[in-house]
């Protein structure tokens, strides 16, 4: 173990230097198996499989030494870990929830949907939002940090496929995003916006509420996906607009006593629901949404998934 634990010190320390941004922010901790961390709390298929692990509310990186090939291999889970699962926690919540959204809605891309296809078959049952992290941090590995970076590509890009949705998420625009966290890590532009209590509350992305105006009423808007990920996966209520960009069903009030609706992104509908009529949306593992209908006949009730 010794003469992994040289090298695995050296390239930590490369890695911290090359990514200043990292020092004071996250640890590093290196043990020889994850039996000496975890025990017998992970299945005993996934020890020797997991490279790295990432636990942000310490702001932790493990590496398991038993495990690391080489010294290329060591710099891959760094960037997975570092500048993936930590980066993501740079943007504001609602720019991280758009980044993720836009991955999800970009699953069947070119270049993307391989991607997609390791994180479904080593993470099957990970949330939806939690395996659009795992696409994000798989395509950290691949930065190279001695290319030279434009961030006002990178910023461009993130306005026009996560932000204004101009246009879908291409594989380039996913590596210009990574890049764009990995210089800002480099140059001490970005840090932490982001602060899990727990190792699990980064994926419950709460963001105050926007407030939309429908027929002279205010409403504070709740994006679908927020919801899904909390595992309300039927979601009913009156369509009160259908928009290019949105659907909005009535949702009842918050917690302040604000009228609230919630916004269905229309590309993860299977059918746009009718202005007007109440709509009963059941959204499945995989995020998307089918329409319940219900008629009535013989005098039952009947429901009809479209």
């Amino acid at each position: 173990m010794s003469a992994s634990l040289d090298m695995a010190l050296n390239t930590i320390n490369e890695f911290f230097d090359t990514y200043p941004a990292l020092d004071g922010q996250i640890t590093c901790r290196l043990c020889n198996t994850l039996e000496e961390i975890y025990g017998n709390q992970l299945e005993n298929e996934v020890f020797g499989k997991i490279k790295a692990t990432y636990h942000p509310a310490r702001g932790e990186v493990i590496i398991p030494l038993a495990y690391v090939r080489d010294n290329d291999d060591l710099e891959r889970s760094l960037r997975h870990e570092a500048i993936g699962h930590f980066g993501i926690n740079t943007f504001i919540a609602d720019e991280k929830r758009r980044i993720l959204s836009t991955i999800i809605d970009a699953r069947d891309q070119p270049g993307i949907n391989k991607i997609w296809d390791l994180v479904e078959e080593n993470y099957p049952d990970l949330p939806l939002l939690m395996k659009a992290e795992e696409v994000f941090a798989y395509s950290c590995e691949a930065i190279n940090p001695a290319k030279s970076i434009d961030q006002n590509q990178g910023n461009r890009v993130l306005r026009e496929t996560c932000t204004e949705k101009t246009r879908p998420m291409q594989l380039q625009d996913l590596i210009a995003i990574t890049e764009l966290v990995a210089d800002g890590l480099r140059d001490r532009s970005r840090t932490q916006q982001i602060f899990p209590a727990t190792d699990h509350d980064q994926f419950r992305i709460e963001t105050k509420s926007p407030i939309i105006e429908l027929g002279g009423q205010r409403y504070a808007v709740i994006h679908a996906d927020d919801l899904v990920q909390q595992n309300r996966r039927s979601i009913m209520g009156k369509v009160l607009a259908v928009e290019p960009d949105a659907v909005y069903t009535k949702f009842g009030k918050d917690a302040e006593g604000r009228n609230q609706l919630v916004a269905h992104h229309p590309a993860k509908l299977d059918v746009i629901p009718t202005l007007g009529s109440f709509a009963s949306i059941n959204y499945g593992a995989d995020g998307l949404g089918k329409l319940v209908t219900k008629t009535r006949g013989h005098g039952l009730d009947q429901q009809i998934e479209r």
